[in-house]
C-alpha cells in the first residue's frame, strides 16, 4: 500500500534538507516510533487496530466491518488521519484505488511523452511506450477497474474508447514502424481528441470523468514537455486547445 501511494504522489512529504538531517519520515513507521512533531506535521494513514493510534481514534470512527475512513483533525488540529481497518481494506486501497491513480497518471504522462519522442524522431522509444505495461499500455487496466460493469457504460463512450484504442495501438504503431513523423503526429492528435471526449465532454458524449484531477499531479506533464523543449502549443491546438479541466 505504501509503495502504491509513492507511485502516483509527486510530493512524498520530505525534502533534501530533511534527508540530510535524518528527519524524513519513512513510508512505513511503527506507531511507537512516531514522534509528536511527526504527528503534528503530517497527515497519516493508520492501518489496523493493533496499535496505540487506533485507541485514540476509536471513539470517532463510524465505519463497520472492513472500511476506510478519513478523520479530519485526527490527532491534532489541521492534520487528517486515514484509517484503514484491516488487511482486506488495505488490499482494496492499494490494488483498486491507488493502482487506478498510479496507472492512470503513468499512462497519461507516457502518452504525453510519446508525442514528444515523436517530435524528436525517436520512433523506437515511442513504439516501446505503446507496449510497456508501465507506460501507455498500462492505462488500459486502470480504466477497466474504474469502469466496472461494461453493461452500464454508455454506448457512445464505448465507441469513443474503441476508436481511441485503434488509433493508439494500431494506427500510431503502424506510423511509428515506418518512421512517418507527420502521420504519427496526426494520429496521436486524433487519439488525444478521443481522450477529450470522455474527459472534457466532447466527441458526441457527455463528460464521463466526474472528478477534477489534482492540479499538482496533472501539471507534471507540463514539466515533461519543458524537458523536451516543447510547450503547451505543441499538443494543445484545434479541438484540443483547452488546457486544464472545466
Amino acid at each position: 500500500m505504501a509503495y502504491m501511494i509513492g507511485q502516483w504522489s509527486q510530493e512524498p512529504g520530505t525534502s533534501l534538507e530533511m534527508i540530510k538531517k535524518n528527519q524524513n519520515l519513512g513510508p512505513l513507521v511503527l506507531d511507537k516510533s512516531l514522534t509528536q512533531a511527526e504527528i503534528e506535521n503530517r497527515n497519516l494513514v493508520v492501518v489496523g487496530k493493533r496499535n496505540t493510534l487506533y485507541a485514540k481514534l476509536e471513539g470517532r470512527l463510524r465505519g463497520k466491518g472492513s472500511f476506510i475512513e478519513v478523520i479530519k483533525d485526527g490527532l491534532v488540529s489541521g492534520r487528517d488521519i486515514m484509517f484503514v481497518s484491516d488487511e482486506k481494506a488495505a488490499f482494496y486501497l492499494a490494488n483498486k484505488r491507488l493502482y487506478f491513480k498510479s496507472g492512470a497518471y503513468k499512462g497519461f504522462f507516457s502518452f504525453a511523452k510519446t508525442r514528444l519522442l515523436i517530435e524528436k524522431d525517436n520512433f523506437a522509444a515511442a513504439l516501446h511506450a505503446l507496449d510497456d505495461p508501465e507506460a501507455v499500455r498500462g492505462c488500459g487496466k486502470p480504466v477497466i477497474l474504474a469502469i466496472g460493469h461494461k453493461e452500464k457504460i454508455p454506448a457512445e463512450m464505448m465507441r469513443v474508447a474503441s476508436e481511441r484504442n485503434k488509433l493508439v495501438f494500431k494506427d500510431l504503431r503502424a506510423a511509428l514502424k515506418v518512421g512517418d513523423r507527420g502521420k504519427a503526429i496526426e494520429v496521436w492528435q486524433a487519439a488525444m481528441g478521443k481522450c477529450y471526449g470522455c474527459h472534457q465532454g466532447r466527441q458526441g458524449i457527455k463528460q464521463y470523468r466526474k472528478f477534477k484531477p489534482n492540479k499538482d499531479e496533472h501539471a507534471y506533464h507540463g514539466l515533461i514537455a519543458q524537458q523536451f523543449g516543447a510547450n503547451c502549443d505543441t499538443c494543445h491546438y484545434g479541438s484540443t486547445a483547452m488546457v486544464g479541466y472545466k
